[in-house]
C-alpha cells in the first residue's frame, strides 16, 4: 500500500510528508535524494497500513510547501513519468563506489560478461532481467530508483575490472514474477537512453553480454 508523490518542493522532507499525510491515517514516507548533494529529487513515496486510507488520499488534491503534488499508485503513470526524470540525476561518488563494489563482488558476476552464464542455474535467475544500452553514468542506484517504481528490485551494473567503467549492461532481480513481466512489457528510458530489456539469458542478453 504505497503511493508515489511527485512535484515536491526542495525543502519538503520526510518529516513534512509524515506530518501532512498522518492526518489521514498511519503512514511512513521517504523522499528520494541525490546521494552526493543531499538535495531532493522532487519525488518520494508514502506507505499506508490501511487500503481505505490510501484510496482516500489518492482521491484528493494535495499541496505541501506551496507545491501541488502529483500523487499516484506506486508504479502508476505519474510515478513512471517523474521517476525517469529523478533517476537521471547524478547520484555521485557514493553510488559509483557501491555499484563498483557490487558489480565486482556478486556471485557469478565474472561470467555475466559472457551473457550471465556464470550465474545461470541459480533459482533467483528465474526473476532476473537483462538491461542493456546503459549510459556511462547509469549506476546501480539509478536503476534501483527507476525500477523500484514497479516493485521490489535489486540491480547491478557490470563494470570493467580494470577501469571501473560501465560495460553498458547489467541485471535487475525481482521478487515477483508479475512485476518482472510488467517491466518487460514496457519501454524504458534512463539517463536519456532507451534500454534493451530481456529475460536473463534471452536474445538481447546474449547479443550484448559478450561486449
Amino acid at each position: 500500500m504505497k503511493i508515489f508523490v511527485g512535484g515536491l518542493a526542495d525543502e519538503t522532507s520526510k518529516e513534512t510528508l509524515d506530518a501532512y499525510f498522518s492526518q489521514f491515517g498511519f503512514c511512513d514516507s521517504y523522499v528520494m535524494r541525490d546521494s552526493q548533494t543531499g538535495r531532493s529529487r522532487g519525488f518520494g513515496f508514502v506507505n499506508f497500513k490501511d487500503q481505505s486510507v490510501m484510496e482516500m488520499v489518492l482521491s484528493r488534491g494535495h499541496e505541501i510547501d506551496g507545491r501541488k503534488l502529483n500523487v499516484d499508485y506506486h508504479g502508476g503513470k505519474g510515478a513512471r513519468k517523474q521517476g525517469k526524470a529523478g533517476a537521471a540525476a547524478n547520484v555521485g561518488e557514493l553510488a559509483t563506489q557501491l555499484a563498483a563494489a557490487l558489480g565486482g563482488n556478486i556471485p557469478g558476476a565474472g561470467g555475466a560478461g559472457g551473457g550471465g552464464g556464470g550465474a545461470r542455474g541459480h533459482p533467483a535467475d528465474s526473476m532476473k532481467i537483462f538491461v542493456g544500452g546503459l549510459a556511462d553514468e547509469t549506476t546501480k542506484e539509478t536503476l534501483d530508483a527507476y525500477f523500484s517504481q514497479f516493485g521490489f528490485c535489486d540491480s547491478y551494473v557490470m563494470r570493467d575490472g580494470a577501469t571501473g567503467r560501465s560495460r553498458g549492461f547489467g541485471f535487475v532481480n525481482f521478487k515477483d514474477a508479475s512485476t518482472m513481466e510488467a517491466v518487460l512489457g514496457h519501454v524504458h528510458e534512463v539517463d536519456g537512453r532507451q534500454l534493451n530489456v530481456d529475460h536473463h539469458g534471452g536474445r538481447g542478453a546474449k547479443k550484448q553480454g559478450p561486449r
